[in-house]
């Protein structure tokens, strides 16, 4: 499927292991023009959405201080942020149906397929 490179496209990386933030990175950058933002918990991702308004966030679910289900719910419980579109990344497939549940807008399992991965982000975004 041939799509069009993104253009100006801010992206929240929420994600407790920095190996994952750097690949999650490299992926999104062979997307278009893309400017990533990166939180080590749902407690930093909660304080860049204030500061900064987001087009997409991409979410895990195991981390620190404030986990995925516990961010998504603050995301989805507001007016500020509900309209984000969130993508939840964990490599444990049997938490999708709980994210969806919450209100993720979709889910990918890691580890990530090129492929499904671009057409993930270009869904929710196109």
């Amino acid at each position: 499927m041939q799509r069009e490179l993104l253009e100006d496209i801010k992206v929240l990386i929420v994600e407790d292991d920095k190996f994952n933030r750097i690949l999650i990175k490299s992926l999104l950058l062979k997307l278009g023009n893309i400017t990533p933002f990166e939180a080590k918990n749902g407690l930093e991702a909660l304080a860049i959405l204030d500061a900064e308004p987001m087009d997409i966030c991409l979410l895990d679910l195991h981390m620190p201080v404030l986990n995925g289900f516990e961010t998504l719910k603050i995301i989805r419980g507001g007016t500020l942020f509900e309209n984000i579109p969130v993508i939840v990344t964990t490599s444990d497939e049997m938490e999708k149906k709980k994210s969806l549940q919450l209100g993720a807008d979709d889910f990918i399992a890691k580890p990530f397929n090129l492929e499904k991965f671009k057409n993930k982000i270009y869904q929710q975004l196109v």
